[in-house]
């Protein structure tokens, strides 16, 4: 099994992403005809990203939700010397 490569936030937007598809798919599928299917297939492959939290796209890019990100530095303050 891969590492988990999508943070807990883009699990979210892809579980409501996908629900939105899936809706959007069963609502319109008698004006969009077998295109309906397409919208099916995204959005189970969107929920079941979200559920086990590996995107093979983010891995082809190199991303990972376990980089952190670096703090940007202001000045350093100057110790006082006694």
């Amino acid at each position: 099994m891969c590492c988990k490569n999508v943070s807990g936030g883009g699990r979210t937007v892809r579980a409501l992403l996908a629900l939105i598809i899936v809706m959007l798919g069963y609502a319109f599928a008698e004006s969009i005809g077998n295109w309906k299917w397409l919208f099916y297939v995204v959005g189970i492959i969107l929920i079941l990203e979200a559920i086990i939290g590996y995107c093979p796209l983010n891995q082809l890019m190199g991303k990972s939700c376990k980089e952190k990100i670096k703090p940007i530095r202001t000045k350093a303050r100057k110790k006082k010397k006694k």
